[in-house]
């Protein structure tokens, strides 16, 4: 099952449960783990934008960076345990 990353962002965002069962059932595309990608640094990136905006721009623009860093280690780090799981 091959999908463009427009595809992969909506059925991310539209229907999480299908997602579910793709990647369950091994069907996943290389696609569908970058949109998932994406999707996660710039969420996480403008959560961080608007956690920094009350300490003017260069906070803003630290925090938007900093955020998905340390979300993306975090996830590093305990991939391994969830796999395990």
């Amino acid at each position: 099952m091959t999908h463009s990353l427009a595809q992969s962002m909506e059925m991310l965002l539209r229907s999480p449960q299908v997602l579910v069962r793709v990647i369950r059932e091994k069907e996943a595309h290389p696609t569908l783990y970058r949109s998932s990608l994406l999707v996660i640094v710039a969420g996480t990136a403008c959560f961080g934008a608007v956690l920094g905006t009350s300490h003017g721009a260069r906070q803003l623009l630290y925090s938007a960076a900093k955020l998905p860093a340390a979300f993306l280690i975090t996830l590093l780090l305990v991939t391994p345990a969830l796999a395990a799981i």
